[in-house]
């Protein structure tokens, strides 16, 4: 495990996000060619069989940050590996604000809602190939609003 500064995680998103508009999913259609919502599955599960799914594609790193726009000193931005993921994210992901984990370089990213639902974010194959890991779930294509 890594820790990230602001700083540092703002350089990163910066690439892909304007940090000045708050919710950053609000931003994911004009970047990322699917956005999948996801619901009637827990938390743990969720993290259980995406962090599966990553496995089966050989990720083994992955950034953690809560939304850009509130500050979460206790728990930070953070560089993980897999293997360590699990128990982090179901001890450390706050229903306060949206939370996020995503690809080294933002190639895809996986929201954890505050209203307990979820959005994967990529490209067409990525999405498809792991909401098929998630199994029996309720899924929405989001729509640019």
């Amino acid at each position: 495990m890594k820790n990230l500064t602001q700083n540092q995680i703002n350089n990163i998103l910066k690439k892909k996000f304007n940090l000045k508009k708050s919710w950053l999913y609000n931003q994911f259609h004009e970047i990322y060619e699917r956005n999948v919502w996801i619901y009637d599955i827990s938390l743990e599960i969720s993290v259980d069989k995406f962090l599966k799914f990553l496995r089966s594609e050989g990720i083994q790193g992955i950034l953690f940050f809560p939304e850009p726009t509130f500050d979460f000193e206790k728990v930070g931005n953070k560089i993980l590996k897999i293997e360590e993921s699990e128990d982090f994210l179901i001890e450390n992901i706050s229903i306060a604000t949206n939370n996020h984990i995503a690809d080294l370089n933002l190639e895809w990213i996986f929201t954890f809602g505050h209203e307990e639902d979820f959005l994967i974010s990529g490209k067409k194959y990525f999405v498809g190939r792991a909401i098929k890991y998630l199994g029996d779930v309720k899924l929405e294509e989001s729509r640019k609003h």
